[in-house]
């Protein structure tokens, strides 16, 4: 999958949960928008983990990209 996927990425452990699937989204629709392949193996989702020990990742901090650009007349100002 690596060739055709923007990003790929193992689950290491259920804490990273949250983060991973945060920023497989990110990947995903960050410009320009792909594909993202996550594998999720079955002993890790399987596990049981502190919930107090998963950070949030709002999307308003950990959101999607865009390209940017500077604006014309500060260029030629």
């Amino acid at each position: 999958m690596r060739p055709y996927a923007k990003w790929e990425w193992t689950l290491p452990s259920g804490v990273m949960t949250k983060e991973t699937l945060r920023r497989a989204h990110s990947v995903a629709h960050s410009n320009p928008m792909g594909p993202v392949y996550l594998m999720l193996p079955r002993e890790t989702l399987t596990q049981t983990w502190d919930k107090a020990a998963m950070r949030p990742f709002p999307r308003e901090r950990y959101g999607a990209v865009s390209a940017g650009a500077a604006a014309v007349a500060q260029v030629y100002h």
